[in-house]
């Protein structure tokens, strides 16, 4: 018989833009504290914009050892890094295309470079971390101002995942798309590809982070491609910091604007 083992993955925008740098810290300390002592086997973050964000996640995530990341000028590509508590190698990052963007946003994607991280282990376990652009607006509608970005970076992203669909992939990160959408059902319209949370119905971002005009969404994901033979299947899954936590002595906040979300797989 075959003998199954559990693989533990994470995601979670890290919100390093609009934070103070003090915050930041202690919000780093916290929740590398959290996984740390976990059960986790490997994370995708997002939002990891400079090499200062990335130092400060190393030094503190001392049970993952091994990362990597697409290098930029001033740190990560597209903010996007991977820890593990195994080795992992990098197969590939490929940044979205912007023509569709419209201007000023195309100049903003531009300078962030935001795409598609691939690392992999050696048993051919593939890990794609992406982080898609935001609907501003909030409409979600076919005739939306970013229908054309939306559409041009989810086939870009089926067609990363079209290159390792004879193994199991696992996708996740911050898609900037409402599950209640219908570019949620565009994403999902590939063969062996199943969201984890797929019936959850709540949010993924916290209320307090938004304006009065806007509405929250479930927007984060773990995807997961599995090929045909694939015997496996969803062993466990969380929602991460769904409440405040205690950074100081004196102050007790969110880890990020974001939740996290946790996923088992029998593999």
């Amino acid at each position: 018989s075959t003998v199954m083992k559990l693989l533990s993955v994470a995601t979670l925008n890290t919100f390093t833009i609009t934070l103070h740098p003090r915050s930041l810290f202690f919000r780093f300390k916290a929740l590398s504290h959290f996984f740390n002592h976990s059960d986790l086997q490997v994370l995708y973050l997002q939002e990891v914009f400079t090499y200062a964000h990335l130092y400060l996640l190393k030094s503190q995530l001392i049970k993952f050892q091994f990362y990597c990341f697409e290098p930029s000028l001033i740190g990560p590509k597209g903010g996007l890094v991977i820890f593990s508590r195994f080795p992992i190698y990098k197969k590939e990052y490929q940044i979205f295309d912007t023509t569709f963007a419209p201007r000023g946003k195309a100049s903003l994607e531009k300078i962030l470079k935001k795409g598609i991280l691939v690392a992999c282990t050696k048993s051919k376990i593939y890990f794609v971390n992406t982080h898609l652009s935001a609907i501003i607006d909030g409409d979600y509608s076919r005739n939306g101002k970013y229908t054309r970005v939306l559409e041009s970076q989810i086939m870009q992203l089926h067609k990363v995942i079209s290159n390792y669909s004879r193994n199991i992939c696992i996708i996740a990160g911050d898609f900037n798309l409402a599950k209640d959408s219908l570019w949620y059902q565009v994403l999902l319209n590939r063969d062996n590809l199943q969201d984890v949370f797929k019936d959850e119905d709540s949010v993924t971002m916290h209320p307090e982070f938004l304006s009065s005009k806007q509405r929250a969404h479930w927007i984060d994901y773990v995807l997961v491609n599995t090929p045909e033979n694939w015997i496996g299947g969803i062993a466990d899954r969380k929602l991460l910091f769904k409440n405040k936590v205690v950074l100081t002595k004196r102050q007790k906040d969110f880890i990020s604007d974001h939740l996290g979300l946790q996923v088992s797989l029998s593999i």
